[in-house]
This record gives structure tokens, C-alpha cells and sequence, in this order.
């Protein structure tokens, strides 16, 4: 992965479109049916990421929502104990 400009010019980008994220997914989560009491949570993160596709106004945002599911890979990694 590459980086152009400096980080910091991009952290106004990215903050200036925080509130419009929150408000999509949202929107998105109030459209969904509620859950099944022994729903994983692997089904509901799918379900979440198809309504956020679906939304209209994430065609606005620069950004596609994809899902994921399984461990993060910095997850795997052995973790440092303090000493």
C-alpha cells in the first residue's frame, strides 16, 4: 500500500464524512429484521453489509462497503505480555 500526501491531510477528509457513515449505518441496521436470539454474529454482519450496499446514499460516500468474516489477521498474531 502506498500513501500520497501526508497523513495528515487526510484526516479532515476522513472526518468530514464520519457523520454521514454513522447515519448510514444506522439507517441501514433500523431497515433490518430483528435478529433471531441465537443468530451468529457472522449472518448479521452479512446482513448488515447487504443493507448498506443497498442504501441509496452510500452510492454518495467514497467508500464500498464489504464484509469480511473470520479473524482479522493481526488477531493471529502472538501478543507481547508487559513485563
Amino acid at each position: 500500500m502506498s500513501i500520497v500526501g501526508e497523513p495528515n491531510n487526510w484526516v479532515a477528509l476522513i472526518d468530514s464524512f464520519v457523520p454521514d457513515i454513522i447515519r448510514l449505518v444506522i439507517a441501514s441496521w433500523e431497515g433490518m429484521s430483528a435478529p433471531a436470539a441465537d443468530a451468529k454474529e457472522d449472518h448479521i454482519t452479512m446482513d448488515l453489509c447487504r443493507k448498506l450496499r443497498q442504501n441509496r446514499s452510500a452510492r454518495e460516500l467514497p467508500f464500498i462497503a464489504r464484509r469480511r468474516v473470520g479473524p482479522a489477521p493481526f488477531l493471529s498474531d502472538p501478543v507481547e505480555q508487559p513485563d
